[in-house]
């Protein structure tokens, strides 16, 4: 939808291949990022991605950079989101960013599915109104809290190149901070019917302590489907311990499933502790997202 002087050239060469998945072919991810270098767009812009209008701000150099030139974000998580998001769901978007997910969830549960969008940034959760506003969904509740295992305030420690890795816990690199309102999921729903069909989360290591929060949905939803990302060292930063993370899902009954380009695979807390410290050493960023289901 975006199109202006260079940008639109650029918009023009690479608009064949948006939505392809051509993050599998270095050579053309290579002239991707040359063209993109002298011919980025600046500024919010506003862009189609996968079905949906979304403003993105240019000057957040991650995200909205693999939106613009693929038209996806993770691709395998997408893919299974698309397959488990189902007509009249209730799904809840733990760490929304702008919206990607929060969009893609509310196309897919419908007018009769509701989606509750957790942002604790204030820059990003402006976008994330903004994007839901835009695409006329009456069926999204955002909420500009963080979700943690108490309710309250906290710090929200800025990453100044990623606004997707913005946390509630110090790095110790001198990260500008914000003041926050945090929430738990069972005070949140305490009030609200608390049915519950899929949870994402990703918030930088914080996943930990928003399991501690929702121990009561998790026993009122034995059917609940929990999509996450674990950062091994994000968790050890936040002050919670990888092990007992996994090893507590497990307890509430979830099987623990890699999400992989061709599907899940069945993997134990220790197999996903050794992929993150595997995937570490090999300088690629030590995480992993992973399905939790109950069978």
């Amino acid at each position: 939808m975006y199109r202006r002087t260079k940008s639109a050239m650029l918009w023009r060469a690479i608009r064949p291949f948006v939505g392809k998945d051509v993050g599998r072919f270095p050579l053309i991810m290579k002239v991707y990022n040359l063209l993109y270098h002298f011919l980025k767009p600046k500024g919010i812009i506003l862009l189609e991605i996968q079905g949906n209008k979304m403003y993105v701000d240019m000057s957040d150099p991650v995200i909205p950079k693999e939106l613009y030139m693929t038209g996806i974000h993770e691709i395998e998580v997408t893919n299974l989101f698309k397959r488990i998001v189902k007509e009249g769901m209730t799904v809840v978007d733990i760490g929304a960013h702008i919206g990607y997910y929060t969009l893609l969830a509310a196309g897919l549960v419908g007018e009769n599915g509701r989606v509750f969008a957790f942002e604790p940034s204030p820059d990003n959760y402006s976008l994330l109104a903004r994007n839901i506003e835009i695409n006329n969904y009456k069926n999204v509740v955002p909420v500009d809290k963080a979700v943690s295992n108490r309710t309250g305030t906290a710090r929200l420690f800025l990453c100044p190149d990623n606004k997707g890795e913005h946390r509630l816990w110090d790095s110790y690199e001198n990260r500008e901070w914000v003041e926050v309102k945090t929430t738990t999921l069972d005070k949140f729903f305490e009030s609200r019917d608390s049915t519950i069909d899929i949870i994402k989360m990703d918030i930088e290591g914080g996943e930990a302590a928003a399991l501690q929060g929702m121990d009561n949905i998790i026993m009122r939803n034995p059917d609940l489907k929990i999509v996450t990302e674990f950062w091994l060292e994000g968790i050890k930063g936040s002050g919670s311990s990888p092990i007992e993370f996994l090893n507590s899902l497990t307890e509430h009954g979830f099987k623990l499933n890699c999400i992989e380009r061709k599907g899940i695979k069945p993997v134990t807390p220790s197999d996903v502790v050794r992929i993150c410290e595997d995937r570490g050493n090999k300088g690629l960023g030590g995480f992993i997202n992973f399905y939790c289901e109950r069978k």
